[in-house]
């Protein structure tokens, strides 16, 4: 468990977006990260940068200042789910089963709905595996709470900067030694598929996984981040699989599924 309070996020960030190249290496007091994706990288800065020459930036795109929270979805303040306590690391702690999240400026403080929905499935497990594999695992939230349940963790994601978070948010939760971060795009992977698979990520790559992935070894599956017009159809992908679906969340926009081989009643 974490007793570490870290300073408050800012109130503003500045992204600087480049196209068809990648900016030179940089760290310097106040950068927050590098994100790319699709020929595009994006540098963040904490706090509204005057005059981006000091910082040796230049050839940029476009430059854009957001309000921290309105980029990360809304406040994040300790919230609970089930018996997990979920709480930034500038809030004190509160509960021995706790979750820190340090989102920085990727998706996945727990404030979306699916991951709610996520963490409530893990915290009901009516069996605990040995081993679990994270989907898209973003700030790691899912992955820690798998590790906090006694699983040993493969935690997978296709972005560098959304591993640079969770590799800090694993040492905030001290848990390095029970997740492992891998990088790479979830389909192409040559990964062993255990007894738990955890994602939660848009409906199409679900789609595949169920399609594609040898599942044989994998006893149970939560998914989610599925939207209206494509449950019925996972759904069926699931019991093609040999899931049974034991419990279906809803908010009646995001969906979030848990199938099982062999259902136990909770």
């Amino acid at each position: 468990m974490c007793n570490k309070v870290k300073e408050e996020p800012p109130e503003f960030i500045v992204v600087f977006q480049y196209e068809g190249k990648d900016p030179a290496p940089f760290k310097r007091e106040g950068f927050m990260g590098l994100w790319k994706e699709g020929g595009q990288s994006f540098l963040f800065f904490r706090g509204d940068i005057s005059d981006e020459r000091e910082l040796g930036l230049s050839d940029y795109t476009a430059k854009y200042v957001f309000r921290y929270w309105d980029w990360v979805g809304g406040e994040f303040t300790t919230f609970s789910v089930g018996n997990f306590t979920v709480r930034p690391p500038w809030e004190p702690v509160r509960n021995p089963l706790e979750i820190v999240i340090d989102p920085g400026v990727v998706f996945g403080s727990g404030l979306h709905p699916t991951t709610r929905d996520c963490l409530s499935l893990i915290d009901r497990l009516p069996n605990i595996p040995q081993y679990a594999l994270d989907l898209g695992t973003g700030t790691g939230i899912l992955a820690i709470a798998l590790a906090r349940k006694g699983m040993k963790v493969i935690a997978v994601d296709n972005n560098p900067l959304c591993l640079e978070v969770a590799s800090r948010n694993l040492a905030l939760n001290e848990v390095v030694d029970s997740i492992t971060l891998v990088e790479g795009d979830i389909l192409s992977l040559e990964l062993k598929f255990p007894e738990l698979v955890v994602a939660n990520l848009g409906p199409d790559i679900i789609k595949a996984i169920l399609e594609k992935k040898d599942l044989r070894e994998t006893k149970a599956v939560i998914l989610s981040g599925i939207t209206r017009s494509f449950v019925g159809e996972i759904q069926d992908l699931m019991r093609e699989a040999g899931f049974h679906i034991s419990e279906h969340l809803s908010d009646q926009v995001w969906h979030t599924l848990f199938g099982e081989k062999d259902p136990i009643e909770y």
